[in-house]
């Protein structure tokens, strides 16, 4: 069974803990890539700025992979 996402409230702070960095990189780099193509449907085009540094290279390889 695989470990799963596990969700708290903190007031009305939704907060999800997930099981490692593969799991938690590819979730973010849904979230981007989904507000990425609303903006560029809704404007021609899109602006992404990140500063990273070794704990981001999950979420740049996740969303490298996503082709749509």
């Amino acid at each position: 069974m695989a470990p799963r996402v596990t969700e708290r409230m903190y007031g009305t702070l939704r907060v999800l803990i997930f099981p490692g960095k593969p799991s938690l990189g590819a979730a973010a780099a849904r979230d981007a890539a989904a507000i990425l193509k609303d903006t560029i449907a809704a404007r021609g085009e899109a602006n992404f700025m990140m500063a990273t540094g070794n704990a981001g290279l999950t979420f740049l390889a996740a969303l490298r992979k996503d082709k749509t």
